[in-house]
């Protein structure tokens, strides 16, 4: 089996590169370096062959940023199955079959990621009667009170694609209401890029490259859910991706329930970049 190493900054590296001994100035090498890496620096190792994949981290010292990077990796490899190995006192091993959700199942094995990016999200509910009539999030609320909900999704593509620079995602309900899942992905969002989008339908709000955040946005749609009614908040929070690391993202969301031309029932929410947002000072 081949192994890789998911550095701090989401770098993929092939754990028997010299190139690898010589960034990190180590004189060891090959598994060796590889324990090392996983128990000091925060890296997690990946083997895989044979349609399985070999997880190893040490929950107490993963980095957030390999961490993102391996789910990543596995939303776009969907191995079969994986063995999860942990470093905590000692070494424990999970089997992990392709019948059970592997991000929502790392997650919980891996409670140290929840402490570390606790303070990452941060947003605030705001009345709907307080949209300017200028803000083109405004003229979304206008349609779906005119038209009566849910608001048809196909009768505001251009407001979507042009108004809200495409930066908006429509999202399903399951069998059960704590089970969203993407239906549509617009092409405005910089954390998203070609390739994720185009395998997004179908995926869980959780699923996205930083898992973290999808699992605290898809908490947002579950409540719009149980209440029925359109939420409006400003988001100040910090994402997490392997191509581009940290970065704060400022912005104005409105949720709304839609209907689709199937006739199914649903939730869009549209968001307005606000760099003026600042959520942090109250939080602290």
């Amino acid at each position: 089996m081949k192994t890789f190493l998911f550095d701090d900054q989401g770098e993929m590296w092939d754990a028997a590169s010299h190139k690898l001994a010589s960034t990190l100035c180590a004189s060891i090498g090959g598994a060796e370096l590889t324990n090392y890496a996983v128990k000091n620096l925060g890296y997690v190792s990946v083997s895989e062959g044979n349609g399985s994949v070999r997880v190893r981290l040490r929950p107490a010292a993963v980095s957030p940023i390999a961490f993102s990077a391996l789910c990543y990796y596995l939303m776009d490899k969907k191995p079969e199955r994986i063995v999860l190995s942990r470093l905590d006192q000692d070494w424990s091993h999970e089997f992990i079959g392709r019948d059970v959700s592997l991000l929502r199942r790392l997650v919980d094995t891996v409670p140290v990621s929840h402490a570390d990016r606790a303070g990452d999200f941060v947003s605030q509910v705001k009345s709907i009667d307080g949209i300017a009539p200028s803000n083109p999030l405004s003229a979304l609320l206008k349609a779906w009170r005119e038209v009566g909900k849910p608001l048809n999704y196909e009768s505001i593509g251009r407001l979507l694609e042009q108004g809200m620079s495409g930066r908006y995602v429509m999202v399903q309900t399951g069998e059960t209401s704590s089970d969203v899942y993407l239906r549509a992905v617009g092409p405005g969002f910089l954390s998203y890029d070609d390739d994720w989008r185009a395998r997004a339908k179908g995926l869980r709000v959780e699923d996205q490259p930083d898992y973290f955040y999808g699992r605290w946005v898809a908490q947002a749609y579950r409540d719009t859910t149980s209440l029925g009614e359109p939420r409006l908040e400003d988001v100040d929070a910090i994402v997490t991706t392997p191509k581009i690391g940290r970065s704060r993202v400022r912005y104005t969301r409105l949720i709304v329930p839609i209907k689709v031309h199937s006739g199914a029932e649903c939730l869009l929410g549209a968001s307005l970049i606000d760099d003026d947002i600042n959520l942090r000072v109250k939080a602290n």
